[in-house]
């Protein structure tokens, strides 16, 4: 039985807080030099997500990205390569990708909910035209301001 390919799906765009600072709300800490957002990929990656899809838009994208960088480390692959010879090259990377909302959507439909659903089929469609073997068919969505301690 091969391993189920489950996108973790993460909505930044769209996301109204009233917290009145300079960043993104997903950027708000939760404890000395760790974000918000750093615990949600955390926690997407106690939960055996292939790969990560944040969904945020292009003013918001390159702080995320200068953040989080472009591949996050799978916490099982880390734990078991302490017990085997060479461990460190059996470390699994998880892809993190940053999709922004589309232009003629932004400031129409552009809501916490619309960024999740859109996330999901953005991650659908292009996994599917790199074969129908990948294509997902859960989703794992995750959102910054819901914490939880994996």
């Amino acid at each position: 039985m091969s391993k189920l390919n489950m996108p973790a799906i993460i909505p930044v765009a769209g996301m109204n807080t009233e917290f009145g600072m300079e960043w993104d709300a997903s950027m708000i800490p939760v404890g000395p030099n760790y974000t918000a957002l750093e615990a949600t990929v955390y926690e997407c990656l106690h939960a055996g997500c292939t790969s990560i899809w944040i969904i945020a838009n292009d003013d918001v994208a390159p702080l995320i990205r200068h953040r989080l960088g472009e591949i996050a480390t799978d916490i099982d692959s880390i734990q078991r390569g302490h017990f085997a010879t060479y461990g460190a090259t059996k470390h699994i990377e998880v892809p993190i990708y940053y999709v922004p909302i589309l232009p003629k959507h932004r400031d129409k439909i552009d809501n916490y909910a619309w960024s999740a659903i859109y996330g999901c089929n953005v991650a659908y469609w292009i996994m599917k035209k790199f074969s129908k073997l990948v294509t997902p068919d859960r989703y794992y969505i995750s959102f910054p301001m819901g914490m939880m301690d994996p």
